[in-house]
């Protein structure tokens, strides 16, 4: 039975809602309606065809046909709640589902995309975006580019729903060079922004990852200096300790005790044993140790004793993320069926590294 609506117009106040925003008619033939709790507490209907739904989304069609409660009802009504989810994003969505195509955004603003993709992937709605996807793409990769670098986690997202894996990539290496730990132990944006505190982020190993890629980094610059501290205390370092084997103990001891001095001046402390115990980005501890190496000194007639030009090129070499440590195989996989939703072209070939920028 289809429900009443008012001729030529989409709106109608809410049923029970007296103060509730009016109740939106996608289709005035519509025998479905889905209700919507808003942030401040009133409901927002959608008046809609339960038909088009189900030709789109398998959840839909499992929640509505499927014997659940939200089944049809034999009598009555046909009321489903949908009290989790973010009203303006699945209006766009259901004004697709539709056919209302000039009532969706072609340039939404970062956020709104976000939302709109959260919907998508919850209902498996990601292939009806497909004629705006593309545009949705280059929007997300223009705000990665923008002098504020927009949101990450959000773009990291919207990059792996629609399958954009060139994005995906450059996104999760940005958070793993940018990435700090917080008082809780979460990993934390520049900005201050928490991944664990949105819902929806890409892989469900991607927090896994991004840690476990800062740990790396971290580790293996302290790893790189603790190595240095040790032959440099047992003599092992100085280039001419066979020609002039006196002055080449001096020559450690003066190389070891400058790297302590800076280290203490610039960190106020000396470099912890495990990353661990390192709460700062990855980027953050290259670039004070960079200070440190630069802070080193030697005997002026050992010059080629500085460990400062290896320890510069080992940190760079820390910086560089292998690709198949933060996109597996699975990761590709998953994108490419994206794709196949959203119609995005195939990726360009990724160099085996791809360096993190400070």
């Amino acid at each position: 039975m289809a429900l009443s609506s008012p001729e030529n117009q989409d709106c109608t106040p809410s049923v029970g809602a007296s103060f509730g925003p009016p109740t939106i008619f996608l289709d005035s033939d519509g025998d479905l309606r889905l209700r919507v709790t808003a942030d401040d507490d009133h409901t927002q209907d959608f008046v809609v065809c339960s038909r088009a739904l189900m030709r789109l989304s398998p959840v839909f069609k499992a929640l509505l046909a499927g014997g659940f409660q939200e089944s049809r009802p034999t009598d009555g009504e046909w009321i489903v709640p949908l009290p989790d989810d973010d009203r303006g994003a699945l209006l766009t969505l259901l004004n697709i589902i539709h056919g209302r195509f000039g009532k969706v955004p072609e340039n939404p603003p970062l956020e709104e995309l976000y939302r709109i993709l959260c919907v998508a992937n919850k209902y498996d709605l990601t292939g009806a975006v497909r004629p705006w996807a593309s545009k949705w793409a280059k929007l997300a990769d223009e705000a990665q580019k923008d002098k504020t670098g927009g949101n990450p986690v959000m773009l990291v997202f919207i990059a792996w729903e629609l399958g954009y894996q060139e994005l995906y990539v450059k996104i999760v290496e940005r958070l793993v060079g940018e990435c700090s730990i917080n008082e809780k132990g979460h990993l934390t944006t520049l900005k201050g922004l928490c991944l664990e505190d949105y819902d929806h982020i890409g892989p469900l190993d991607l927090l896994e990852k991004i840690g476990d890629s800062r740990k790396a980094t971290i580790q293996s610059i302290l790893n790189m200096f603790h190595d240095l501290s040790k032959a440099l205390l047992d003599g092992d370092h100085c280039h001419q300790r066979t020609t002039a084997p006196k002055s080449s103990i001096f020559c450690d001891y003066v190389i070891f005790g400058s790297l302590c001095r800076a280290t203490v001046k610039i960190r106020g402390s000396l470099l912890k044993e495990s990353a661990d115990d390192i709460t700062q980005s990855a980027n953050s501890f290259c670039y004070v140790t960079q200070r440190i190496i630069d802070s080193i000194t030697w005997i002026s007639d050992h010059s080629n004793c500085s460990p400062a030009p290896r320890l510069t090129g080992k940190l760079l070499e820390a910086l560089l993320t292998p690709q198949d440590e933060i996109v597996t195989p699975d990761h590709k996989l998953s994108m490419k069926k994206q794709r196949q939703k959203t119609g995005l072209r195939e990726p360009l070939h990724i160099q085996g590294k791809a360096g993190g920028g400070k």
